[in-house]
């Protein structure tokens, strides 16, 4: 009995790589012509991300006064809030199959600038609310 069950799965997982060895060979055609199109996307999102990144850093330590008086406790808690949602981000690129890169280089420019933006996020979020402070 549990044999048929397994049969079962078995044929299944055969029928949808079949499916996918289809699929893949209109989705790599595809691939290769957004390649050409946007060439230097990584360095373009990377490049937004930290100039979003500095602008929300400015606006948090512009007007603070409570920037000396944070603990290293509530900074480090913005800082895994932030590392924690950048995480979410690259693996929704992952799952949605755009995170892939060419050299290993522009993935650490990448990630790194969309670390950056939401920690700084975070930040603006803190100082600026007044519900924390």
């Amino acid at each position: 009995m549990a044999g048929n069950n397994f049969d079962f799965l078995d044929i299944i997982f055969n029928a949808l790589n079949v499916l996918d060895s289809f699929s893949s060979d209109k989705i790599g055609t595809a691939q290769t012509k957004k390649n050409k199109k946007l060439k230097y996307w990584a360095e373009f999102f990377s490049s937004i991300f930290m100039l979003v990144g500095f602008s929300f850093f400015f606006l948090a330590i512009r007007d603070s006064k409570d920037i000396m008086h944070i603990s290293f406790l509530t900074f480090l808690i913005c800082c895994l809030i932030g590392l924690l949602i950048s995480f979410i981000c690259c693996f929704i690129l992952y799952k949605l199959d755009r995170f892939y890169f060419k050299r290993v280089s522009a993935m650490i420019t990448f990630c790194g600038s969309l670390i950056f933006c939401s920690i700084t996020l975070i930040l603006l979020i803190y100082f600026k609310s007044g519900i924390f402070i």
